[in-house]
């Protein structure tokens, strides 16, 4: 038990699902599949159209980035790392964001993008065996996920300190 409760008990969590317009890409792609063997006959266009229709809803909902704040540690997809290693944490949108996306960008950085979130929180590490300067992960709640990962960690400070 890390501050009070469990650790594995998500203090923040975020799956970041397609826009609307990403959604369409399914039946745009349902579409095109059922046009191309639509020369098999109609019930086999039909049928190949709702397979991959399907196919893809699921693609997309499979790759959907995923983000989860424990008490020990952070999660972005696959990669986590304990939150004693994290230094710093930084709300980066709107042009910041394009910039560090862009030209402001460390090759070494571990990053989680999407292009439906307004904004990313930059998470600077203090691992000396971990060459990865900072994680920047893609958020439609960037103060809450910020929150999730300072406030707790000076909250455990603080009752460490008083306690």
């Amino acid at each position: 038990m890390a501050g009070g409760r469990l650790a594995f008990v998500p203090v923040f969590s975020e799956t970041l699902l397609p826009s609307v317009w990403k959604w369409l890409l399914a039946p745009a792609g349902g579409f095109g599949a059922a046009m191309i063997t639509v020369v098999l006959g109609m019930p086999v266009a039909v049928a190949v159209g709702v397979a991959v229709t399907v196919v893809l809803a699921v693609v997309q909902l499979r790759t959907a980035p995923v983000t989860v704040v424990t008490a020990d540690e952070l999660r972005a997809g696959r990669a986590h790392i304990a939150r004693e290693f994290i230094d710093a944490v930084e709300i980066v949108e709107g042009s910041d964001l394009e910039n560090a996306m862009g030209p402001g960008l460390d090759a070494r950085a571990h990053v989680q993008f999407s292009s439906s979130a307004p904004a990313a929180v930059r998470v600077v590490l203090r691992d000396p065996q971990d060459p990865t300067p900072y994680w920047l992960i893609s958020t439609r709640r960037a103060a809450e996920l910020a929150r999730a990962l300072v406030g707790d960690a000076a909250q455990a400070a603080h009752s460490e300190q008083t306690g």
